[in-house]
């Protein structure tokens, strides 16, 4: 994964970072409202499927991580 690509992934996890937050602050409000709607499990979906690209950001990072430390060096001899 190219430093771009990493870059992007970032973005694209704060976003969603943001909108959890917001929809958490929206829930904090009117929890009466919010439970009525369903949004808590929105919210929920929301936060595991974050869980899972923030992980998989980050073992995408250390792959990268560990192929520049390791495997590109040899591949120049």
């Amino acid at each position: 994964m190219t430093a771009s690509m990493l870059n992007r992934e970032h973005a694209v996890l704060a976003r969603e970072a943001q909108d959890i937050a917001d929809a958490a602050a929206r829930l904090a409000n009117d929890i009466p409202a919010g439970l009525t709607a369903g949004e808590e499990k929105q919210l929920a979906r929301a936060v595991q499927q974050f869980l899972v690209r923030a992980t998989r950001a980050s073992a995408m990072r250390e792959v990268a991580t560990l192929y520049e430390a390791e495997i590109a060096p040899t591949e120049e001899r």
